[in-house]
């Protein structure tokens, strides 16, 4: 994902909370934040969790071994770029697309 949308992600840009429309003039930019507000929050403890970690929180796998295998075998996107290692670590404000679901990581909880 290019570094001004993950800023975009995290809120360093204008907020779209408020109803307002994105600025940013980056081609697709538009379309990803209406991607990232239809998006399920996972909140975290901590400042990172692991991709397999986060699979097992958001219930999309019941354990490692399963989440490993998913990884292997279908289109799991992080930030939207396709990701096929358990141990990557995600932050607050990266986005997970698998089976069809999008997850935004939050801190707290």
């Amino acid at each position: 994902m290019r570094e001004d949308m993950r800023a975009f992600v995290r809120g360093r840009t204008r907020s779209v909370a408020h109803g307002d429309t994105p600025r940013d003039t980056t081609p697709g930019a538009a379309a990803y934040a209406r991607s990232v507000t239809d998006a399920r929050e996972v909140p975290i403890r901590g400042r990172m969790i692991r991709l397999g970690q986060l699979l097992k929180l958001a219930d999309v796998t019941s354990g490692g071994g399963e989440a490993k295998a998913l990884l292997a075998r279908s289109g799991v996107l992080v930030n939207g770029e396709r990701e096929e290692r358990r141990g990557r670590q995600l932050v607050a404000g990266d986005v997970v697309e698998v089976a069809g679901e999008r997850l935004v990581i939050v801190s707290g909880g």
